[in-house]
């Protein structure tokens, strides 16, 4: 997520912008200390939600995604949730290969490099800038016609509740100070999935919390 343009919430403007700006700082911050890249991590959670809420069967409705899981397949369990993302990142990773199209092979015959198409130049996460970030994020919500369930209070109550579960992964850690944990250590693919799950839904919440209360957040 390309925060390079972004200088900060209202300075001096109420206490829920400089609580909402420090909030959003403190997630970046821990973002980079533990080696994650947030827009990838945002980008990959919107995916995996849209796949847990499937417009068509909960527009209008603010049912948990397991009311759905006999659709979906996509269950409480970390296992199925990290065995759709990993499908979704497989089908838009490069090196896997994207499937040959007439107008590819046109372009390929003619001499010309896919990587200068239109489509190719998409950036990737790591890149977006934030405002992209910030619509992205905002769509999802009205596609589902979710705006009537997110009042500042069920988003903010949300909001904690999810810095709760992200706070969880680092409870028993111990101090970086102590010398008795590495944030950047050597952690599994799978705990490695779930922290930029966690990080994803604080922002996502707090993104959404900003534009419920008018507060920009850039």
């Amino acid at each position: 997520m390309n925060t390079s343009t972004s200088t900060s919430l209202p300075q001096g403007g109420s206490a829920a912008s400089e609580a909402l700006k420090n909030f959003r700082d403190a997630v970046l911050d821990l973002a980079n200390a533990t080696g994650m890249d947030l827009g990838s991590c945002v980008v990959s959670k919107l995916k995996l939600n849209a796949l847990k809420y499937p417009v068509k069967l909960c527009r209008g409705r603010a049912g948990k995604y397991t009311e759905y899981t006999e659709v979906t397949g996509i269950d409480q369990s970390v296992e199925s949730q990290q065995k759709e993302e990993h499908k979704e990142q497989a089908e838009v990773t490069p090196e896997r290969g994207a499937k040959e199209t007439p107008d590819s092979r046109k372009r390929k015959a003619a001499g010309e490099d896919e990587t200068n198409t239109a489509s190719s130049r998409t950036p990737p996460p790591s890149e977006l800038p934030i405002q992209d970030i910030i619509k992205m994020v905002n769509t999802f919500v009205q596609e589902r016609d979710w705006d009537q369930f997110h009042t500042p209070r069920n988003v903010a109550l949300a909001l904690l509740g999810e810095a709760g579960e992200l706070c969880e992964i680092f409870q028993w850690l111990g101090d970086e100070a102590d010398g008795k944990v590495d944030v950047k250590g050597k952690w599994e693919k799978k705990e490695r999935t779930h922290l930029g799950q966690e990080l994803a839904d604080v922002t996502i919440y707090s993104i959404r919390l900003a534009t419920l209360q008018g507060i920009p957040y850039v």
